[in-house]
C-alpha cells in the first residue's frame, strides 16, 4: 500500500473522502493507521479518521496466526458505515 501510495501525484485524491485500517499481527497497528491518514491527508484526501487497528494474521509466515475477532470485525463494519456516511 505505500508504494502504491507513494506512486500518487500530490493532489491525486483532492475532493475525495478517504480512511485507513490496519490488520496485523505484532505490534503497530494504531502506528500504521495514523501514518496512513497523514499520507492520505498529504495526497489532498478528506480523511476520516480513527480507523481500527485489528489483531489477525502474521505478516510473511505461512502461520495463519489469530483469527479476527467478532468485537474487531464489529468495529471495522462500523468504520466502513463511517466512512460512507462522512462520504454522503
Amino acid at each position: 500500500m505505500a508504494k502504491f501510495l507513494d506512486s500518487l501525484k500530490p493532489s491525486a485524491l483532492k475532493g475525495k473522502y478517504a480512511g485507513a485500517f490496519s490488520a496485523y499481527a505484532a505490534s503497530g497497528g494504531e502506528k500504521v493507521v495514523a501514518s496512513t491518514e497523514h499520507i492520505l491527508e498529504g495526497l489532498g484526501a478528506t480523511v476520516v479518521v480513527g480507523g481500527p487497528a485489528v489483531k489477525a494474521g502474521a505478516p510473511l509466515s505461512l502461520w495463519q496466526g489469530p483469527a479476527v475477532t467478532d468485537p474487531d470485525l464489529k468495529k471495522c463494519e462500523e468504520f466502513g458505515r463511517k466512512v460512507a456516511e462522512t462520504a454522503g
